[in-house]
């Protein structure tokens, strides 16, 4: 569609249209987001990701399924049980005194606060007993799934989800769009 008129007008029509897109659907209570790709981008930073994406279409204290092939476990620390806010403390700092850049704290604060506010369960190649010692459910089969999806009134389906396009900005949690 084309809107034209002064840029006041404009502004208002658009300001009405995204109210109505955003009155047109409720959030569901699962998102099921998968990372599609090779072994390169079955990575628990593209997880962090696609979770982040994940929680910005879901209603509050929803569950997040992610759906990956990732094979090896987190290295040690990298996801913690849910202290993501003490992590960044803890950084060491480089000569410059900035601190050294780690993708596996970044991963961590990310899951850690999305899992304050919402369910994470994982499937994926890693076994059930390291998945569940990071504080994370895990599902283990398709089977399991369609279950978990029955209890639900909807579910959303996020395809590709690490390109999403969406951080959570650890100040406020709530997802942030990147610019």
């Amino acid at each position: 569609s084309v809107i034209v008129g002064t840029p006041n007008a404009i502004s208002r029509q658009l300001e009405i249209s995204a109210q109505e897109a955003r009155a047109f659907k409720a959030a569901p209570g699962l998102v099921v987001i998968s990372l599609d790709g090779d072994s390169q981008q079955q990575t628990w930073c593209n997880a962090s990701r696609a979770i982040a994406s994940a929680a910005k279409h879901l209603e509050p204290g929803g569950v997040i399924v992610l759906w990956s092939e990732i094979d090896a476990a987190p290295k040690a620390g990298q996801l913690g049980s849910g202290g993501g806010d003490n992590l960044s403390k803890d950084r060491e700092q480089s000569g410059d005194g900035f601190p050294i850049w780690d993708d596996g704290i970044a991963s961590a604060e990310t899951i850690g606060r999305v899992g304050t506010d919402h369910r994470l369960l994982v499937h994926c190649q890693v076994d059930r007993d390291s998945i569940e010692s990071l504080g994370l459910g895990f599902v283990g089969s398709a089977e399991e799934l369609e279950r978990l999806s029955e209890a639900f009134e909807s579910c959303g389906v996020i395809r590709a989800a690490q390109f999403a396009g969406t951080t959570y900005d650890l100040t406020s949690r709530q997802p942030a769009e990147r610019e």
